[in-house]
């Protein structure tokens, strides 16, 4: 080899090396632990006023069709129930750590599609337009309040 062709070889390398460094590093950025208990209790006491409790097994299942059972690692707050399945100053927080983010991203979507086709009332409709639906590697959330970039925010921070 020439010295041109080692150089060539050389520069190539350390490119290589520098895009897996960035491909990990997104790939670390795009992962998640949540703690749950400090999500709940940190929530629950921000958004006392409006009601925020811990939904229980009949009402995730209701809502969403998720067997809790099924994912421990994970918060459904809510400000709504089973029989009262929606209103106009609801807030809804969901965070999921999951090797099945596929399968709870798609049930928190279908949850919102079918909300926001059945709804009438424009401010609830406008909750469900501007809810917050994201997954990454292992977690899944959704956030449906009047301020959701501000509740994700906190969600994030903790």
């Amino acid at each position: 080899m020439n010295r041109k062709n080692i150089i060539v070889l050389i520069i190539v390398t350390i490119l290589l090396i520098i895009a897996c460094i960035f491909m990990f590093k997104d790939r670390k950025k795009d992962m998640k632990n949540f703690n749950f208990i400090k999500i709940e209790e940190q929530m629950k006491r921000s958004y006392e006023e409006e009601g925020l409790n811990t939904l229980d097994f009949m009402d995730v299942a209701s809502l969403f069709g998720i067997d809790t059972n099924e994912i421990p690692d994970s918060v459904f707050l809510g400000n709504i129930n089973a029989e009262e399945m929606t209103k106009e100053n609801m807030m809804l927080i969901v965070a999921i750590n999951t090797k099945k983010v596929d399968f709870y991203y798609d049930s928190l979507y279908s949850y919102i599609e079918s909300n926001k086709m059945n709804l009438e009332n424009e401010k609830t409709l406008k909750l469900f337009d501007s809810a917050i639906l994201k997954k990454g590697l292992n977690y899944v959330y959704l956030i449906i309040s009047e301020d959701p970039k501000l509740v994700e925010k906190e969600l994030n921070a903790i």
